[in-house]
């Protein structure tokens, strides 16, 4: 039989392209593929594994029965005894294998809580450290406040005194200049006395000594010169005596000593040397009379009636310094002194 070309039916049939063709396939209702998993999962398989398990319950039932009714030395009583004595052993071994790590572990632990308290009490004794220096010093700085304002109690009538703190020294020459914290505004003016408290250097009802003198104001901040410096040049004499030493001047090495000195001038080691408070007709001595300067270390150089060179110590070493009394003229006496009327 021929068939009609003209047969519409054929004619789509033999028109639809291989792309058509897949997408009627798509659109049939066709169930997806089973995972791979699930393709070899057969009916007898299921079968043989749950007849394995009631197998086995099975033989646990039959077994936990004849143990039961077995007596003591029956098979799977000696049976249970073996592996109780090879379960026991090996965890035996177990807790051999285990305990030095567990040991390890146990050590490393206390090791850290060790650190940690060991730490801990490190911080606790420096801070106590820490208070403790505090304290000191608070302590210290009260007792020198106080020995200053017994200083600044004893002062002339003719000086206002107030305290001040050394706040910088130069690089060189840190015995010989400072800078405090007090300056215009606190009514410093140069030429103001420099002292510091007695603390019982000298027996002597004198409670200040003599450090040094302004030399620069600014308005919070003031330069001092102590008494070594090389620009020193003071008439002083012993305490006991009446006589003028000298001109007290300062070495390249900061020493104090009073040239010229008259080898009849009766002089003993340790005497107190104070200021004579006079100055030439031109110019006043900033220094009023009596303040205590050091004391007498060594003399000699007299021959034959000579003059004796004598060493001075001064009571206060400027480099232990940290706070001091500024002695600011008050009256037209002490101003005329200074220089500033």
């Amino acid at each position: 039989m021929v068939a009609d070309v003209g047969d519409p039916t054929l004619t789509d049939g033999l028109s639809a392209t291989p792309t058509e063709q897949s997408s009627d396939l798509e659109d049939a209702d066709v169930p997806p593929p089973l995972p791979p998993r699930h393709r070899h999962v057969t009916p007898r398989r299921i079968a043989i594994r749950r007849g394995v398990v009631l197998g086995l319950l099975l033989i646990a039932i039959l077994t936990s029965t004849a143990f039961v009714h077995e007596s003591s030395g029956g098979f799977l009583h000696s049976g249970k005894s073996g592996v109780t004595s090879i379960s026991g052993r090996v965890q035996d071994f177990a807790v051999a294998a285990v305990r030095p790590l567990r040991d390890g572990w146990q050590w490393f632990s206390e090791l850290r809580t060790a650190r940690d308290e060991r730490n801990r009490l490190q911080k606790e004794v420096d801070q106590l450290r820490a208070d403790a220096v505090g304290q000191e010093v608070d302590t210290q700085r009260l007792d020198a406040l106080e020995r200053l304002l017994q200083v600044r109690d004893e002062t002339s009538a003719d000086y206002r005194a107030i305290a001040a703190n050394i706040i910088s020294r130069p690089l060189v020459d840190v015995a010989r200049e400072a800078r405090i914290d007090r300056g215009a505004s606190d009514g410093v003016t140069e030429n103001s006395l420099v002292v510091v408290p007695n603390d019982g250097k000298v027996p002597t009802d004198r409670l200040g000594i003599l450090v040094g003198r302004v030399t620069h104001v600014d308005a919070h901040t003031a330069d001092i010169v102590f008494l070594t410096s090389t620009t020193t040049k003071i008439a002083a004499r012993t305490l006991h005596s009446t006589t003028q030493l000298g001109l007290l001047t300062a070495n390249a090495l900061g020493a104090l000593r009073v040239s010229g000195v008259p080898g009849s001038q009766a002089l003993s080691l340790e005497d107190p040397v104070v200021t004579m408070g006079v100055g030439t007709d031109r110019l006043m001595s900033p220094y009023p009379p009596d303040m205590l300067i050091g004391y007498v270390s060594n003399f000699g150089g007299a021959e034959s009636g000579g003059d004796w060179t004598v060493q001075v110590t001064p009571y206060a070493d400027p480099n232990n310094l940290r706070t001091v009394m500024i002695d600011i003229p008050r009256t037209a006496l002490a101003k005329r002194r200074a220089g500033i009327q």
